[in-house]
């Protein structure tokens, strides 16, 4: 769990704020999305599951369709912390309209 985290936090260190410091060429973006979202929905730990979200919030800019459906996964987690974040975090994923 400990070298997940350490990738997670890796991943958010060098995407940067809202993906800033990734190429836009060769889907990098989503790419670095996917990942996330993988540990969000899979890992068995939380610890991994609210690194995961907490470097999604941090590097997607809003409106990035998957990072909003992992989001959304979240909120059902059954973790509390993990829960938690995501209430705190959907403002900043999510767009006018993307409730629909």
């Amino acid at each position: 769990a400990d070298t997940r985290i350490q990738a997670v936090q890796a991943l958010a260190k060098t995407a940067g704020p809202q993906g800033c410091h990734l190429p836009k060429s060769g889907g990098w973006p989503s790419l670095i999305v996917k990942n996330l979202t993988e540990r969000i929905v899979k890992d068995p730990v939380h610890d991994v599951r609210l690194d995961a979200l907490h470097a999604l919030v941090m590097t997607c800019p809003p409106g990035d369709p998957e990072a909003v459906r992992a989001c959304c996964t979240a909120l059902k987690d059954v973790h509390r912390d993990v829960r938690h974040a995501a209430v705190l975090g959907m403002p900043k994923l999510a767009k006018s309209g993307d409730e629909k």
